[in-house]
């Protein structure tokens, strides 16, 4: 006896949970003999006194068997059974409690079950995400069957199909963003928002494929992510093997894909038994539509679910999915002849009329293919964007309740790029508990190397891809419009390094390519790459000899120095007058690279975005040479095949180098741009000769009626728009106030 109460002091302290132990949380019949027998709704596992007087050692190993922490290290059910019957309840409750499973609550914890399983652990789901409301409802809709029942109709015989699914389909829509831009957060705020009930009942399951692979809590037990790993490429030889899906049968499917289609079972059954705390029959998760049947029966009969409730189909949600999509599948191909993601394979196990939603920085989904869309629908919501100023402004206040300097959110949003998670890795606590973005303007200078080095880190920049990630830093700075699936031009200067050196010159990318990378994100809305600037610093562009423009030149607050913008200013007009022309010459070599046959640019292509409609007719007609970079000169001339400023008396002046587009033996001469002020006249100072066109910059946000009919009665003075391409625009509106 004093043995067994030994034991129990071991247990002090741990508390007795209860549970009910009634035909919710029986297990199912996976084993023969009376193991399985129904008990009274009112025994409870881990209390014994709802344990009948007449159990013997027998019955009390068989109620305790399937709720144990650790099968193999069983209590001692004779002396268990002894306790029992001296009435000696406590010391019988404690040592129950010390073996046994904590029982599954009578709900899901929405949070805690977040927490577990994704990578943020920091912010609730609950906490409202800004500029996101247009993607929620989106997401909401594809994944929301519009007929008034829920699938478990369809399932019991109802010939009734949701509107929003084409028969036979299963719904697979996707979100492919960089790094840093709010991925999982977004997640948890769906499920909080739109799929709350349908979490605390068990009918979604939240993984995060890269805990999931390199955390797994089993060692004996592979997780699910490395059973759909097997079905990987592995062997050139396997290429002679692939086949087209839209020629398989399900027969063929199931065979070729029998890793992932274990793997999706396996994840719904563990899933089952985590909710309701119940042991489940590997012989009901065969297939995927046997477990999603068992998955809807289980949880319907434990957590009580009324038939037919609305928004309770079966969901399954997964974060970091690069994790499957960079790998091939060993077997199957799209009809162009490319190979199958891992990702797109395990989306096609889902059975038909059921949704997943896939989410990481590549998450791209096979929504061209009409074989791969004969048998889902698929839906790409588009990439997360980078918060507006305004956004921010209300991220701060609203969901991140944070203090900012109201002097510096501007040039940290400009810094940050509006990207979220650089965004709040500015209020990182340094020395003496200042922030960047939360001390002083002097905590400013101090704080930026340390926020700029871990900028940096978070996403550095791969000496393999540097000619690609730098044309895209070119493309954000000057907002370029580019198309996602436009091969990305590089320098050709960087084309020929040695033969020893990473650039391989065969290896090419899409801007939407380089957005999977995390070199930024492609708006496919407003055709846009955006790369926040703080990633990518001098020091950076020093990695390849011979970078043309340096960063600093393109963005006002890449050093330290600029904590303030300067208001009205001879050094605010200069430090503006710097920065757009090197968005000029930047605009230039993206439209050079592109083709590298000649040095000569349609000015169409320079200023595309920034001149009106009206004016870019007369502009049509030009072509200009910039081949010489950014001259600065204090002469009143302008330097051959370059755009100059000329600096002291006159230096609200510049000249680009032009000709007319038709005739290799037009006449080459220098266009002026005025900065700061409007035109007088249409008259070289230098050569007299009467201008065909000068360009201004004009003095307004939005080119306005009266300006263009001010510039037309000028008739060529071609009206730019300083915000359209270049950084640097807040500089230019300071100097101007």
């Amino acid at each position: 006896m004093r043995k067994v109460l030994a034991e129990f002091v071991l247990c002090a302290g741990r508390q007795s949970i209860y549970a009910h132990f009634d035909s919710r949380s029986m297990m199912s019949s996976a084993s023969c003999g009376d193991e399985h027998k129904i008990l009274p709704p009112t025994v409870l596992f881990n209390d014994p006194h709802t344990w009948p007087k007449h159990w013997t050692q027998r019955e009390i190993e068989r109620l305790l068997r399937s709720n144990l922490v650790n099968p193999a290290a069983p209590p001692n059910y004779a002396s268990l059974a002894t306790l029992f019957h001296c009435n000696d309840f406590k010391s019988l409750a404690l040592l129950v409690g010390a073996y046994t499973k904590t029982p599954a609550p009578s709900e899901v914890d929405l949070e805690q079950n977040l927490r577990d399983n994704l990578n943020n652990v920091l912010d609730s789901a609950a906490m409202p995400l800004q500029e996101r409301s247009n993607q929620l409802d989106t997401l909401d809709i594809e994944l929301s069957p519009e007929s008034e029942g829920s699938l478990d109709e369809h399932r019991e015989g109802d010939n009734t199909v949701p509107l929003a699914q084409n028969p036979g389909r299963r719904n697979v829509v996707c979100c492919t963003s960089p790094r840093g831009s709010g991925k999982t957060q977004f997640i948890k705020r769906f499920v909080f928002a739109k799929r709350a009930a349908a979490m605390k009942y068990g009918r979604v399951i939240v993984r995060c494929c890269d805990k999931t692979a390199h955390h797994t809590t089993s060692t004996s037990k592979r997780s699910w992510v490395t059973q759909v790993l097997d079905d990987r490429e592995t062997t050139s030889s396997n290429l002679e093997k692939r086949q087209h899906l839209q020629s398989l049968a399900e027969e063929s499917y199931n065979l070729h894909a029998r890793s992932t289609i274990a793997a999706l079972c396996e994840l719904i059954r563990v899933h089952v038994e985590a909710v309701t705390g119940t042991p489940q029959d590997l012989s009901k998760y065969c297939d995927p539509t046997t477990a999603y049947a068992t998955w809807t029966h289980e949880t319907a009969k434990y957590f009580k679910i009324a038939p037919n409730t609305k928004y309770m189909d079966p969901l399954i949600i997964l974060d970091t999915c690069e994790l499957l999509a960079e790998h091939d599948h060993k077997s199957f191909t799209h009809t162009t002849g490319a190979p199958y993601t891992l990702l797109e394979t395990f989306c096609l196990a889902v059975p038909a009329l059921y949704s997943i939603l896939a989410i990481g920085c590549n998450a791209v989904i096979g929504s061209k293919d009409p074989a791969y869309l004969a048998m889902a629908n698929v839906t790409d919501i588009g990439p997360l964007v980078p918060l507006s100023e305004r956004g921010y402004e209300k991220a701060l206040s609203e969901s991140w309740k944070y203090e900012a300097d109201s002097a510096l959110r501007a040039p940290l949003h400009h810094l940050a790029g509006g990207v979220p998670r650089l965004l709040r890795l500015a209020f990182m606590k340094q020395p003496q508990t200042m922030s960047l973005a939360c001390g002083s303007v002097n905590a400013f200078s101090r704080c930026f190397e340390v926020y700029s080095a871990a900028a940096r880190a978070q996403y550095p920049v791969q000496p393999a891809w540097f000619p690609q990630a730098y044309t895209c830093l070119l493309a954000s700075s000057t907002k370029a419009k580019v198309k996602g699936s436009d091969t990305i031009p590089v320098n050709p200067a960087w084309k020929n390094i040695k033969a020893d050196e990473e650039w391989d010159s065969r290896r090419t990318l899409t801007y939407d390519e380089a957005a999977m990378m995390s070199m930024g994100t492609h708006n496919p809305e407003t055709n846009r790459f955006m790369v926040p600037p703080i990633t990518f610093g001098d020091t950076e562009a020093a990695m390849r000899p011979g970078a043309p423009i340096l960063p600093s030149q393109l963005h006002p607050f890449l050093s330290a120095e600029a904590t303030t913008r300067p208001k009205n200013t001879s050094t605010g007009r200069q430090k503006f007058s710097h920065l757009f022309l090197y968005a000029v010459y930047a605009r230039y070599l993206l439209a050079f690279w592109e083709n590298t046959s000649s040095p000569w640019v349609s000015l169409t292509k320079t200023f595309e975005g920034a001149v009106h409609s009206d004016q870019m007719a007369l502009l049509e007609e030009y072509e200009m040479n910039l081949s010489s970079g950014v001259k600065v000169v204090g002469q009143s001339h302008s330097t051959e095949n370059a755009v100059t400023y000329l600096e002291g008396n006159d230096s609200s002046k510049a000249f680009i180098w032009c000709r007319q587009k038709h005739g290799r033996n037009s006449e080459h001469f220098a266009v002026p741009l005025y900065l700061h002020k409007e035109p007088n006249a249409l008259t070289n100072n230098a050569t007299k000769e009467i201008l065909p066109f000068v360009l201004s910059l004009h003095q307004n946000d939005v080119v306005t009626h009266q300006e263009l009919c001010r510039s037309r009665a000028h008739k060529s003075t071609i009206l730019v728009e300083p915000d359209a391409m270049c950084s640097g625009s807040r500089l230019w509106l300071d100097s101007n106030g």
